[in-house]
Parts: structure tokens; sequence; C-alpha cells
């Protein structure tokens, strides 16, 4: 277990190293969905809310460091989770998204401060909102190589108004552009999106298509699948 932020900012997270990391191996950001217990999940979960990943990857000889995003899991707040949070940031002019991303990189600047860890060989994961919140983290920060997304590659017009929580969906963002171009923010570093075919609520199509084009256009077309 490890804190990650400011003292006064306390980011609780599982940082899982392998017993035969070095101090060449690679790193995975974790980023848990919008599901209850948080980090627990990638780390100790049943499977009930997608494979333990954080464990898996360190299993593989991988090194993950898992956080609980803001307002969730042990930062939970006692008036509320992510949506009472969402209201006071936005009482403020802040918006989620941005503040749990901030703290993703601080995440990264921790992983890179760890002398078994390649600082040129970092990447994320994340489902469900995890995949939404990478998605931002990979656009943002190049020092991500490489983004696994799954379960939300979709697009805000298909997914805004069917009951999603509202702090996917940032104050405006459908003014400046559609998820799938975030995405295309990425290029060319690679990225895996995964979805499930059954899963109707969060279409990948055609999400998918649009975030191709783009890296198409980057000469890229290789890196994205």
């Amino acid at each position: 277990m490890c804190c990650l932020g400011k003292p006064s900012v306390p980011i609780p997270a599982y940082l899982l190293i392998p017993k035969n990391a070095t101090d060449k191996t690679p790193a995975v950001v974790c980023i848990h969905g919008h599901v209850f217990g948080g980090k627990e999940n990638v780390v100790f979960g049943d499977g009930a809310y997608g494979v333990p990943y954080g464990r898996e990857l360190a299993e593989q000889g991988v090194i993950t460091l898992c956080p609980d995003n803001a307002g969730m899991g042990e930062r939970t707040h006692p008036s509320g989770g992510c949506d009472f949070l969402w209201r006071r940031l936005n009482y403020l002019g802040y918006d989620l998204t941005g503040y749990r991303v901030y703290d993703l990189m601080r995440g990264v600047d921790y992983l890179q401060s760890l002398p078994e860890v390649d600082g040129a060989r970092i990447g994320i994961a994340g489902l469900s909102g995890g995949c939404w919140l990478g998605m931002v983290h990979a656009a943002l920060d190049e020092r991500v190589r490489a983004a696994v997304l799954s379960g939300y590659f979709t697009t805000f017009a298909q997914t805004s108004w069917f009951g999603h929580c509202i702090c996917h969906h940032p104050k405006g963002i459908g003014e400046l552009c559609e998820m799938p171009d975030i995405a295309g923010l990425i290029a060319p570093r690679p990225i895996f999106v995964e979805w499930g075919t059954q899963d109707v609520n969060r279409p990948v199509h055609p999400a998918f298509e649009m975030a191709e084009q783009i890296y198409r256009a980057a000469d890229a077309e290789d890196e994205i699948c």
C-alpha cells in the first residue's frame, strides 16, 4: 500500500512489484471502473467487475500502480460519492475528470521515481470509467506510452443521456469534441480497445472507426486494434 499526492491530499493506492523486478521493469497505472470498492477490484476482485488486471499484470512481471479515484474507494466522502464531489467541484469552477486525471499524472511521477521502473515504458489500463479516465490521461500525458481501453470506448451522444454518472461528462465537452476524438490524440502511441459484443449500453461503433480514421491520418493505423 502506498500513498501518492501532497501530504494534504493523499491518494491511497496499491503498488504491486513482482519479485523478479529489475531496475528496467515496465509499469502500468491500473485505473478502476465506476464501481463500489475502487482499487480493491483491480487487485483483489473476484471477476464480478471485470478481471483484476492490476494483480494479473503484476503476476506477468509488470509493476502496477492501482490508485483510488477521487470520490471512490477509500476516498468516498461521507456525504456521497463521485456525484457529490462533482457538484462541489463544479460549484468552484472545476471538473472531476480533470481532478482525477491530475491524480493519475502524479501516479506516473511516482512510478518514474522508483528505481525498479523503466520510466520510458509506462502504460495505463482502464475498464469502464477507468477507460474514460485512461483515455483522457493518455491523450494529455505523453509519458504514457501505450493504453488498454476497455468497456467504455464509445461516444458521448450514445451514452450521456442513458443513466451514466455525470462524472464522466465534463461540462461543455460536446461543444469541443466527441470521445473518440480524445482517443485520437493518443496517436501515434498504441491503444488496444476491448469491448463486449453484447454491451449495448456502451456501443463501440462508430467510435472505434472514428478513432481509426484519426490514427490513419497520423500514419499510425497499425497502432490501434
